[in-house]
């Protein structure tokens, strides 16, 4: 006899909780996380852009470097701007989106402001049989900090004046320098 009404309380509990939970999913206060965050750098500022998030009435933004994580505040709109961050640092960011019931965060985006390059300058001395080309340098070394930029670093070569980068293209484009 125990295990008939055993059976049928969780008969009935499974049907008192299957329309529960597909409410659930429906809700109209659910908010969604953040997706394809963007980041555009200027002189003065680093904005961090994302599509608006179903359900969200405001944003909090975190950057984390390494274990070390720092609240940036909250926005109202789909966008923030705070100071340039420090050059060649690697932060992480994460955007939540803050709705009426609950949050939901994206996942930590890698993000890391360009290091300018140096170019130092390479000077032809001439010899008593004339002239002397120097050779490249032997130690070159480019590193993506973000995407669509190359940071470029080499050891200087005596007698140096300037240095010609050139940039090759696949598919037939001849060499170009930058």
């Amino acid at each position: 006899m125990t295990t008939r009404n055993g059976i049928a309380a969780m008969i009935l509990l499974g049907a008192v909780a299957s329309p529960v939970l597909a409410q659930r999913g429906n809700n109209k206060f659910d908010v969604a996380a953040p997706t394809n965050i963007t980041f555009s750098l200027t002189s003065s500022a680093l904005t961090i852009n994302w599509p608006a998030a179903s359900g969200a009435l405001h944003y909090d933004a975190v950057r984390r470097n390494g274990t070390a994580v720092e609240q940036l505040g909250s926005s109202p709109t789909n966008a923030f701007v705070l100071p340039v961050p420090a050059q060649g640092v690697a932060y992480e960011y994460q955007i939540t989106a803050v709705g009426k019931l609950g949050s939901a965060s994206s996942s930590w985006v890698a993000y890391t402001v360009p290091v300018p390059t140096t170019v130092t300058a390479v000077l032809v001395q001439p010899t008593a049989t004339g002239m002397t080309t120097p050779a490249g340098p032997d130690q070159l070394t480019a590193v993506s900090n973000a995407p669509g930029t190359i940071s470029l670093w080499w050891s200087e070569v005596p007698y140096a004046t300037h240095y010609q980068v050139f940039r090759s293209f696949t598919g037939g484009e001849t060499d170009r320098l930058i």
